[in-house]
């Protein structure tokens, strides 16, 4: 799979407070949250007014042996992926 440019892929096991960096995990534990669900990231994702196409059917590359399909969301912005996870994490706080 190709992206455009300012693509990113946003897999819902960067924000799950329960896998640990090595699996996947991208941001801290502190804004991580529990049993976070692909329709939770695109809620946040449209509520920030970005652009993106979801794959909900997909499994993590280092959870291949997972049951759970983890799924991801591709977010087309021209901010640095990290800000992106940030915004994202921030508002998965939200309520």
């Amino acid at each position: 799979m190709r992206l455009e440019r300012g693509a990113h892929v946003v897999w819902t096991v960067y924000f799950d407070r329960s896998v640990p960096r090595s699996r996947g995990r991208k941001v801290p534990k502190r804004i991580a949250v529990d049993n976070v669900r692909i329709s939770d990231i695109v809620q946040a994702v449209a509520q920030l007014g970005y652009r993106y196409e979801v794959r909900a059917e997909k499994r993590h590359p280092a959870n291949w042996f997972d049951e759970r399909k983890w799924g991801y969301v591709v977010v087309y912005t021209d901010k640095r992926k990290g800000e992106l996870l940030r915004e994202i994490a921030a508002r998965l706080h939200r309520p």
